[in-house]
């Protein structure tokens, strides 16, 4: 927990294409919280972070109501009134950048077997909505309805108003330069924000933003979480 007394613990300022820099300063929002501090709010520059404040977030899409990380369930969390829209990218064999979770397809699908075994045309036969259960009673509402894994570009361009926080998956150098091409060639740099969960991953993702000059939102790795907390902390 943050001791909200300290007036010193602040916010994180975010620099596109840079290894994460913590700002701290003092800068204070007319009135209490209710708890006998004052409100604080974080300045972040990139325009990705323009969007209504309390955040809603569709984690998967409304992961709840409709296969994760499909058109489907991105759709929805856009009518729910998510601001943001997360969702998970990998590359398929032949190279093409596909919106799934798991690294293996037996969760999510009727397919077995890992994403980078398959080529995109195979993967668009399997059935996107087949193991979605939500009330648990063996109904499984969306099979057989055509629910295919998507591609980040078709989801890009079915939503163009959005913005998408992307995590790339797995710590393969071709998916980074990938996901960066393709969010640059959709005119995306200011509506999606890109996220690794592996250092290593988040590591790279910025050398080869340096390196190619794009400028999407960037998220932070376990190590810049950690980094920040005891850089608060000292």
């Amino acid at each position: 927990e943050v001791d909200r007394s300290r007036t010193d613990l602040i916010g994180l300022e975010w620099l596109d294409a840079q290894p994460p820099r913590f700002e701290f300063a003092q800068d204070r929002v007319a009135g209490e919280d209710g708890h006998g501090g004052a409100r604080y709010r974080t300045r972040m520059r990139h325009p990705y972070f323009d969007v209504p404040v309390p955040t809603v977030i569709g984690h998967r899409g409304a992961c709840g109501e409709a296969p994760e990380n499909t058109l489907a369930a991105s759709g929805l969390a856009v009518t729910q009134g998510a601001a943001i829209v997360e969702t998970d990218v990998h590359l398929t064999r032949d190279g093409k950048l596909v919106l799934i979770h798991d690294e293996l397809l037996e969760r999510t699908t009727d397919g077995r077997g890992r994403i980078t075994d398959h080529s995109l045309a195979e993967l668009r036969q399997l059935d996107a909505g087949h193991q979605f259960d939500p009330a648990g009673d063996g109904s499984f509402p969306f099979r057989g309805r055509g629910l295919q894994i998507p591609t980040l570009e078709e989801t890009l361009e079915a939503f163009p108003r959005q913005h998408f926080n992307v995590e790339i998956k797995e710590h393969i150098p071709a998916l980074i330069e990938e996901t960066v091409a393709a969010v640059c060639k959709a005119g995306r740099e200011d509506s999606v924000l890109l996220a690794a969960a592996e250092d290593p991953t988040m590591r790279d993702l910025r050398d080869h933003l340096r390196r190619c000059g794009a400028h999407p939102a960037i998220s932070a790795s376990a190590g810049d979480v950690l980094a920040f907390v005891r850089s608060a902390l000292d």
